[in-house]
């Protein structure tokens, strides 16, 4: 995870780090597609960040599936999150 899309409060907002060799850990939900306009809404889909609907995700199992994500429009290096980001 990387801290490089510029907030309108000019923190640094979550992204994924660009590089094929790093791992983050996580959460997965299963949504209903028809309640896909409704995320991106919440997650700034067109402003800002990019959905991305065949991100590889590797399960604890080993099991490779295909998952959504949302991934930061531009990069910014320097910015630093607001301490509460990381609770």
């Amino acid at each position: 995870m990387a801290f490089t899309k510029r907030s309108k409060d000019l923190s640094g907002k979550a992204t994924l780090a660009k590089s094929d060799d790093l791992r983050q850990y996580g959460v997965l939900f299963e949504i209903d597609d028809r309640e896909l306009p409704n995320l991106d809404r919440e997650e700034g889909c067109g402003n800002g960040y990019e959905r991305d609907d065949t991100f590889p995700v590797v399960l604890p199992d080993g099991t490779k599936i295909r998952a959504v994500t949302y991934i930061a429009s531009k990069s910014e290096s320097g910015l630093t999150p607001y301490d509460w980001y990381w609770l």
